[in-house]
């Protein structure tokens, strides 16, 4: 374990990390007595009741807390979720109640405790029977991939000690056999003294079981598949499906997804009214998008379906995900991590589900990072690199780009250096030179923190502006230069989109309608709490805000981009805008970067004019759009929001 390293941090993103750990005393009260409406866990996402009563003296900070392993030191384990024991309202009237819990299988027995004294001087006084997990090896938290090979997708997964896993597949047209394919799972795991402090390497850790891969190979381009992994011996997934990746070349269209800062909550209402609420509805909304009409959206929590249960195939062919930076906000509570992926696991066991690193997985103090936030928990990275294995030889280096039907899709961490000289500025400005635009026409660009933001948050060295202006000054030329057509960036928990815009200013339109720099999206408004720090007046460069959570989605093909921000309220959308390119603009680009090296000019394709154009709303000759900024919707004071939502304001990313 690295040397510890005092920090300290803000608590509202995860509310496990109000409660004082460390400072609770085990005191055992016989007349207090409590119970389960059953003694197995059967299947993930089962619904338990807890009962208790004798307490005496009842008060309104009592709680009640999930413990894993069931037979682990309260004082040196958080719980992996609570709730206030005055959720049942005859309880200060009684001292005696019940609440029900939706519980994960943590591939562990577990138990309740009932608290004494609330989050600060916590007393554990008594504890429930165990609840015995039926199946530790039930396989879970499945999550699909793309290995950079394009006739390749991976799923991950994760058990307690399964020993032979594998995934089994089938193209939708059948097989006599119900599944002709099989390849067997690596397997890994890590460890407490492999996180960097505390608490993820103390009272945040429990052992995360076997993290398995799996490589499904030899996939013809755009058929559906389906699939189920898991163990011989201790049984398989529910059958999913997933469309396969498209050709390569200007002749695919491609639908897709993203988002930013969605973290994960509970839909059983426990660990209080935390901000990220937000984030059920934000998964509702996507699979929304992909199974229209068996959507749970809109529906009451309670009726939720549990993390396990298949879905028929996905109407609508979406074949990728793009989720840029501050996943799970699991910030060093691993059971944090479990939630996240069950959370998630239905959208990412029928779509690749593709990440990059924001500062709530990689940020801590010592750590070979870019800033010393103590955001990560301790974590610093190595747990998002173990859960989501993205393209690359080297898992530390979190940058990667791959081809995707008429895309190249290149995703970068801002959280290391990127700066002139770094090894990840030198595989940027490689990467994006050496992209065939006739074969790939869109070069579309993902990071974390944002290169252009409309924040009051100046404090060096990883404010938002002065992150922004790092940035600029270190890779929007290559952004420039390269003809990066669109930038999908988070942190600030806003929508944000800038016009055509370089070095700060709107570039505007060539007479033939084409844009003259690349366009920037923040789309870090997919659930933490909302940002409300902007700047006033609104920068030149902004196009168009908004202040509600959703998502972006788009359709791409040789000649067009258009992009959707559906809200996750009723799935309206709340802004959008189209860039085409006429069909020959890939050879045009090409030809023109051949003939600027040949004769000593820039060799990194920055020539202009190249007959690409931008309808967005309405666009003056400055690239500006006629009315300023559009804003759709505006920051609502802390409110009570329909479903499971709470309310949910921040300005701290």
């Amino acid at each position: 374990m690295r040397a510890a390293v005092k920090q300290e941090k803000d608590a509202s993103h995860n509310l496990i990390e109000k409660i004082k750990v460390n400072k609770i005393r085990v005191k055992r009260q016989r007349s207090i007595t409590m119970s389960l409406n059953t003694s197995t866990l059967t299947t993930s996402g089962d619904w338990v009741r807890v009962s208790w009563g004798g307490v005496s003296d009842p008060a309104g900070d009592d709680w009640v807390g999930l413990l894993v392993p069931a037979t682990a030191d309260p004082s040196a384990t958080a719980p992996a979720k609570f709730k206030l024991a005055s959720s049942d309202p005859e309880y200060l009237r009684s001292g005696s109640g019940s609440v029900e819990f939706k519980v994960l299988n943590y591939r562990q027995d577990a138990a309740f405790m009932f608290f004494r004294g609330g989050f600060e001087k916590p007393v554990a006084v008594a504890v429930s029977p165990v609840l015995v997990v039926a199946n530790p090896n039930q396989p879970l938290q499945g999550h699909l991939s793309l290995t950079g090979v394009n006739s390749e997708m991976a799923i991950q997964w994760s058990t307690h000690n399964s020993s032979r896993p594998q995934v089994q597949w089938r193209p939708a047209n059948g097989s006599a056999h119900p599944y002709p394919h099989t390849a067997d799972a690596s397997s890994s795991s890590f460890a407490a003294s492999d996180m960097c402090d505390a608490p993820a390497s103390t009272v945040g850790w429990v052992d995360p079981g076997l993290q398995h891969m799996a490589v499904m190979a030899g996939l013809l381009p755009g058929v559906r598949y389906f699939y189920r992994y898991g163990d011989t011996a201790w049984g398989f997934s529910p059958e999913f499906s997933f469309l396969s990746p498209p050709l390569v070349g200007p002749g695919s269209t491609v639908r897709m997804l993203a988002l930013a800062d969605m973290g994960q909550a509970e839909v059983d209402n426990s660990s209080l009214e935390s901000e990220m609420l937000a984030s059920l509805n934000t998964s509702l909304v996507l699979e929304a998008q992909l199974f229209p009409a068996s959507s749970r959206f809109a529906q009451s929590a309670h009726a939720t379906a549990t993390a396990n249960s298949s879905k028929p195939p996905p109407l609508v062919d979406y074949s990728l995900l793009l989720h840029n930076g501050d996943l799970s906000y699991a910030q060093g509570y691993s059971t944090q991590w479990d939630n996240f992926h069950a959370q998630i696991q239905p959208v990412a066991t029928a779509v690749p589900y593709m990440v990059n690193p924001g500062n709530h997985e990689r940020g801590w103090a010592g750590s070979g990072g870019l800033f010393d936030a103590p955001d990560s928990g301790g974590e610093c990275g190595v747990v998002y690199q173990r859960r989501f294995v993205m393209p690359g030889t080297d898992v530390k280096k979190q940058w990667y780009s791959f081809n995707h039907g008429p895309m190249h899709i290149l995703q970068y961490s801002t959280e290391v250096d990127f700066m002139p000289g770094s090894d990840q500025h030198k595989f940027i400005s490689q990467d994006l030179q050496n992209v065939d635009r006739t074969v790939t026409p869109w070069v579309i660009v993902g990071g974390h923190r944002p290169v252009y933001i409309s924040a009051q948050s100046d404090d060096a060295p990883d404010g938002n502006s002065a992150v922004s202006k790092m940035q600029r000054e270190g890779l929007e030329g290559l952004f420039m230069a390269n003809k990066v057509d669109l930038l999908l960036h988070g942190h600030h928990h806003t929508y944000q989109r800038t016009c055509p815009v370089y070095q700060g200013q709107c570039m505007g339109l060539d007479p033939d309608g084409s844009p003259l720099a690349p366009i920037y999206v923040v789309i870090g408004n997919a659930g933490a709490g909302l940002s409300t720090n902007f700047l006033t007046p609104d920068p030149d460069w902004l196009q168009a805000m908004n202040l509600w959570w959703g998502i972006l989605r788009l359709e791409i093909n040789g000649t067009s981009l258009h992009a959707e921000l559906v809200s996750d309220k009723d799935g309206s959308v709340q802004d959008s805008f189209t860039i085409t390119k006429p069909s020959q603009w890939g050879q045009r680009y090409m030809t023109s970067k051949l003939n600027s090296t040949g004769s000593g000019g820039n060799s990194s394709g920055s020539s202009s004019g190249s007959g690409s154009h931008i309808s967005v709303s309405e666009m003056d000759s400055s690239g500006k759009g006629v009315s300023g900024v559009e804003r759709v919707a505006t920051p609502p004071p802390p409110y009570k929001h329909h479903g499971a939502r709470a309310s949910a304001v921040s300005s701290d990313p």
